[in-house]
């Protein structure tokens, strides 16, 4: 007969009773017994911490990636418009460009040199170091979008255009009838810096023999059905964007997501509502409200599934 020290066989782990457990031990303990009961009492206070820091996570992500002081700026803007709608570069579901129920991450702009312009993307040599200069292309076309308050008004809804070129305004003084004398730098439809021009002329943007009184951004919609002309023509006439007017530029998007705030809020009546449909108070692309309406099934109807296969295979299974 075989020695029993010999016998070979699972070990089991010596079963440590709640007196002898460490004060670590016991915490942990609890914390784990937390976790998996089902006491609606302890359960549902449980899932509504969780549910906050969660939520607390995620709005301290967002504030940090855009750098924007919290809590007077938002990190994030709803599109109302289509004023930047690409309907020639459209997809399905129009992922990657701007349009009505999008919402937009605003990144900080702490000052003019933190803004690439339409024109200043196509910049090349010296021209690329002047201000806007660098090369850069998102949502559809060169530059950077920048969302801007019209005439650095703070209380009203911002505006998000593409920066198209800075003006730089200077003031050479006073002529013999007592007017301003000045001249401006900025960059042409073909990236070349201008300098000291008697007045700005960007042909694509409807502008000729411009004069600006301050410094700023040329701004400009790309949708080419409903904004054909800068914003200094229709929007904000002979008033350059200031750099102190910008909350930020766009860094990423969420799409689809804003058309329920403005399925209670209301937005802008298209001009023309081709491919539009409207649900409650909301005007959106067709095909974005079906992919929102796809999202919110996953999102809602993924974990449910995935809850209901977990108690099936324990056992447990109560169905929905």
């Amino acid at each position: 007969m075989p020695d029993r020290a010999s016998q070979s066989g699972p070990s089991r782990r010596p079963e440590v009773r709640p007196e002898d457990e460490t004060p670590a031990r016991e915490i942990v303990r609890k914390v784990k017994e937390l976790w998996r009961t089902d006491q609606p009492s302890v359960a549902v206070p449980r899932d509504i911490l969780l549910a906050l820091v969660v939520i607390a996570v995620l709005l301290g992500g967002l504030w940090g990636y855009t750098g924007q002081p919290f809590p007077e700026e938002s990190p994030l803007v709803v599109v109302e418009s289509g004023s930047m709608m690409h309907p020639a570069q459209a997809n399905y579901g129009h992922v990657g460009t701007i349009d009505p129920g999008d919402l937009i991450f605003v990144k900080r702009v702490d000052s003019a040199e933190d803004v690439v312009s339409a024109h200043g993307a196509l910049a090349t040599g010296s021209a690329a170091d002047q201000l806007g200069g660098g090369g850069r292309d998102g949502y559809g076309g060169h530059g950077d979008v920048v969302i801007y308050h019209k005439y650095g008004r703070g209380q009203e809804v911002p505006i998000i255009h593409r920066a198209i070129t800075w003006v730089e305004v200077h003031d050479q003084g006073i002529d013999q009838n007592g007017s301003r004398i000045l001249s401006f730098d900025y960059h042409d439809e073909l990236g070349r810096w201008l300098t000291d021009q008697p007045s700005v002329t960007l042909w694509n943007m409807g502008i000729i023999d411009m004069k600006f009184p301050t410094s700023g951004f040329v701004t400009k919609g790309d949708n080419p059905q409903s904004n054909q002309r800068a914003d200094q023509l229709d929007h904000m006439p002979g008033q350059l964007v200031q750099a102190d007017w910008i909350v930020g530029k766009a860094r990423g998007e969420i799409p689809w997501l804003g058309l329920v705030k403005l399925a209670f809020t209301g937005n802008q009546h298209p001009s023309d509502t081709t491919g539009f449909c409207r649900f409650a108070s909301a005007w959106g692309l067709c095909d974005t409200w079906v992919m929102l309406g796809l999202s919110i099934v996953t999102v809602i109807g993924v974990p449910l599934a995935l809850d209901a296969l977990v108690k099936k295979r324990g056992g447990r299974w109560t169905g929905y």
